[in-house]
């Protein structure tokens, strides 16, 4: 049993290892609290259900933004935006400047006359480059009602009976079956990086001391944090801290230290922005 469960660890290293590491916006969930873009990683159950809130918030400096005022109203500031169907994402659409219709892509320093027209500098691209231009892309922000988010929204407002924000939140906050949690970041050598991890309540955001987010070097960020004494409690913190990584540009790799059930994960996580 222990072999099998240690394959199992093993195995999902490996599957969340796969994954594209230079993930953009496109398909993550957002939202806006007092002008700064929020956004949301949800883990769902088999069954459709959220088990798992993770706000991320870019911070100024460090402790800026890391009271539990500030967290909670995060927390109220995303009621609203699902009550009022302010989610969004991001979707790529197809874009190049020079074809936009008030652009004729005038090379700088040429005169018109000089300038061959769009269609025969089109006509003499290779194949390559005619691609080059098709495939280029850029994100732009999609409204988004998302289910299990919604679901979520109406189980609260059913057994609160209540619209007020307050009463949603602080029953949100004091369900046991739903993660709530906050990865704080700023930005360090001009790369968004994880400062601070912690664990919302009715009446505090619990800074988890046993999740050690280590900057190793200039594009290195090592994470450790404990795993097997609690299952779905740490499959979850795993899932959420991998998936917000893979958010931030990083491709992480994940190994295990210890003994069954006191293991320790160790993720090493490189930037890797394309």
């Amino acid at each position: 049993m222990k072999k099998a469960f240690i394959t199992t660890l093993l195995c999902l290293s490996t599957l969340y290892a796969s994954a594209a590491s230079a993930a953009g916006k496109a398909g993550e969930l957002f939202f806006r609290s007092n002008g700064q873009e929020i956004h949301i990683n949800r883990l769902i159950s088999s069954s459709g259900q959220v088990t798992s809130i993770s706000l991320h918030n870019r911070c100024p400096t460090v402790g800026q933004c890391a009271t539990f005022a500030q967290n909670r109203e995060l927390y109220e500031n995303l009621i609203k935006a699902i009550k009022n169907r302010q989610i969004y994402t991001y979707i790529e659409v197809d874009y190049n400047l020079c074809r936009e219709p008030d652009n004729p892509c005038q090379p700088e320093g040429i005169e018109p006359a000089e300038t061959q027209p769009f269609n025969e500098q089109y006509s003499e691209l290779s194949a390559l480059q005619e691609d080059a231009i098709i495939q280029r892309t850029r994100e732009v922000p999609n409204p988004k009602q998302d289910g299990p988010l919604t679901t979520l929204y109406n189980s609260i407002l059913t057994t609160v009976g209540s619209i007020s924000v307050t009463r949603m939140v602080d029953h949100l906050l004091g369900m046991n079956n739903v993660r709530k949690t906050v990865m704080h970041t700023r930005m360090i050598d001009g790369r968004e990086q994880p400062i601070s991890y912690c664990k919302m309540s009715l009446d505090r955001c619990r800074t988890e001391e046993d999740v050690i987010i280590a900057r190793l070097d200039s594009e290195t960020i090592g994470i450790s944090y404990p795993k097997g004494r609690d299952v779905h409690e740490d499959f979850d913190r795993e899932r959420d801290l991998y998936q917000i990584m893979t958010g931030l540009k990083y491709a992480c790799r994940i190994a295990y230290t210890g003994t069954w059930p006191n293991l320790v994960g160790q993720m090493t996580c490189h930037y890797q922005p394309y």
